[in-house]
């Protein structure tokens, strides 16, 4: 049963990826990815105005789309890309941000732990040649 459901996700992943990939490439390759989710519901909410919608239906509408809904899908593309940048800069931000308050912690405790550890580490490492 999980198969056949898996498959039947493919087919309409499939469909709708070569439905979105001749206007929008940057959001047909989202659609295989983890990012899916996010790019089926921006390609109906810029459609349709709905942000939940059967992927069958989109990929209906979208091979017969009109110029109109085309550059649409495409200012859409922009956006998710532009969204899609924003969060790995935020990512990028937060990373650093906890590496900063780890080594400030580090320095104002002035915790002996890691500078053990790291000396086992390599000791075991010379023990094990």
């Amino acid at each position: 049963m999980a198969d056949e459901k898996d498959a039947e996700i493919t087919r309409k992943r499939g469909r709708l990826k070569k439905a979105v990939a001749r206007t929008a490439p940057k959001i047909a390759e989202q659609l295989g990815g983890p990012l899916a989710g996010a790019a089926a519901s921006t390609i109906a909410r810029v459609i349709f105005g709905k942000d939940a919608m059967d992927e069958d239906e989109i990929a209906e509408v979208l091979e017969k789309a009109t110029p109109e809904q085309l550059l649409a899908l495409k200012r859409a593309e922009n956006e998710f890309l532009i969204a899609v940048r924003e969060a790995a800069v935020e990512e990028a931000r937060i990373d650093a941000g906890d590496r900063a308050s780890a080594r400030e912690r580090q320095a104002r405790l002035k915790d002996w732990t890691p500078s053990l550890l790291g000396a086992l580490i390599i000791a075991g490492f010379f023990v094990t040649l």
